[in-house]
């Protein structure tokens, strides 16, 4: 019997639609910005206003699990952020999208808009 490596560590398993990351991370982008209501530069900016805070938890999240980016290239192209950044970004995305409602919807409307839900 073979064990997709997927099921064994409890992840989807995701194909990636485009060749390239930059043009995911620029849909994404489009989406969570819009989706917030606020600009791409202040999505990707080193505020620390909540929304912002969300918006990037929710960008590093979909990009880890669903499209499988390593977390350099995420932090690369998140504003020269460390991979240590994108790590806990994403650890504090399971606690806030279990705690939050409101936090739970804007996640799932942006996962349904790149299709990955």
């Amino acid at each position: 019997m073979n064990i997709s490596p997927y099921v064994y560590v409890g992840l989807k398993r995701t194909n990636i639609s485009h060749s390239s990351p930059e043009i995911i991370f620029d849909r994404l982008l489009r989406e969570v910005s819009t989706d917030f209501n606020m600009s791409g530069e202040q999505l990707l900016s080193r505020r620390r206003w909540r929304d912002c805070i969300y918006a990037r938890q929710i960008m590093s999240y979909i990009l880890r699990i669903h499209y499988r980016m390593k977390v350099t290239s995420i932090g690369a192209l998140m504003g020269k952020r460390d991979h240590s950044t994108i790590l806990h970004s994403t650890k504090q995305h399971y606690n806030d999208y279990e705690c939050s409602a409101e936090y739970r919807e804007i996640c799932d409307r942006i996962l349904k808009k790149m299709g990955v839900l």
